[in-house]
């Protein structure tokens, strides 16, 4: 029997944090069985390539800088 894995990431775009970043999210389908998580990751959307799902341009981000 074979088995099917798939894993998608994407972007919480309607939950913008106060600084504009979004939470990325990640999809994993297992033999049609979905679950859903947060990968408590947040990114500018502007950094987003949405057709891959990665993360493009994104330069390292201290958390004290503004």
């Amino acid at each position: 029997m074979k088995s099917t894995f798939r894993i998608l990431f994407y972007l919480k775009k309607n939950e913008p944090k106060k600084d504009g970043t979004v939470t990325i999210m990640a999809r994993i389908t297992v033999d049609g069985e979905t679950k859903q998580f947060s990968t408590k990751k947040t990114i500018l959307p502007e950094d987003w390539d949405i057709k891959s799902g990665r993360a493009v341009n994104t330069p390292v981000r201290d958390k004290n800088s503004s």
